[in-house]
């Protein structure tokens, strides 16, 4: 069976420039555990993770999915999504949205996954507010960009 009959042409070349761009092994279908193979064999091991209190010792929600922590190392296409995941169930703790939130991207319960330290810089909706910011700045460039080139555009037409 060819990969092609299970993911499209533009979902292998994103999972290539991801693979390579930040040094991952890629999952290629029937290689390794894929990504919901490792969800679905914990919630048949140890029931949903709902049933649990938040992994994290600091938060006293209770859990919605289970999460990774530690480092990716697999990458791969499911449900037409680019996932990063490890095929390790021993890496998987059932999480709240929010210390998931917090760890997703490789950051951990004190710095986000740019390395900005949590306490000094505060969050935003379990955002790193430091990363939100930059990331406000670098759309606010595109949108003053986008602006000024409908300006001249507008001036050269008239």
């Amino acid at each position: 069976m060819s990969i092609e009959r299970h993911w499209t042409s533009e979902e292998i070349a994103a999972v290539e420039i991801v693979a390579q761009r930040e040094g991952l092994l890629i999952a290629w279908p029937g290689t390794v555990t894929s990504y919901g193979q490792i969800h679905e064999a914990m919630r048949r091991e140890f029931g949903p993770a709902k049933r649990f209190g938040c992994g994290n010792p600091a938060c006293s929600n209770m859990a919605t999915d289970y999460a990774l922590i530690g480092e990716y190392t697999h990458v791969t296409v499911h449900a037409g999504i680019v996932k990063r995941y490890a095929p390790d169930a021993l890496l998987l703790w059932p999480l709240c949205r929010s210390c998931n939130g917090r760890l997703a991207g490789a950051g951990s319960w004190q710095t986000c996954s740019r390395g900005h330290d949590r306490a000094k810089t505060g969050t935003i909706a379990t955002q790193c507010a430091e990363c939100r910011r930059a990331m406000n700045r670098a759309r606010d460039a595109r949108r003053a960009a986008a602006r000024a080139a409908a300006t001249t555009l507008n001036e050269m037409e008239n």
